[in-house]
């Protein structure tokens, strides 16, 4: 997962996408690191919603409402 969180964060400096910060997300919660699953997919969301047209979060949305659940 190492490497994937690597190259997910040098996409993430070139452009702050919704799918990119929700593949990180995804990747922290794999890696134990839930804290830092949950701030960014915080952000993923409010990126998702941000953009035009928007992202459908209900998906990550659901997996955050899980995750805050097993904290």
């Amino acid at each position: 997962y190492a490497d994937a969180l690597a190259w997910t964060e040098d996409s993430l400096k070139m452009n702050e996408s919704f799918g990119a910060l929700q593949l990180k997300a995804r990747l922290l919660a794999e890696m134990g690191r839930r804290d830092e699953a949950i701030t960014t997919a915080e952000r993923a969301i409010q990126v998702g919603k941000a953009a035009q047209p928007a992202a459908n979060t209900a998906g990550l949305e659901a997996t955050l409402k899980e995750w805050r659940g097993g904290k």
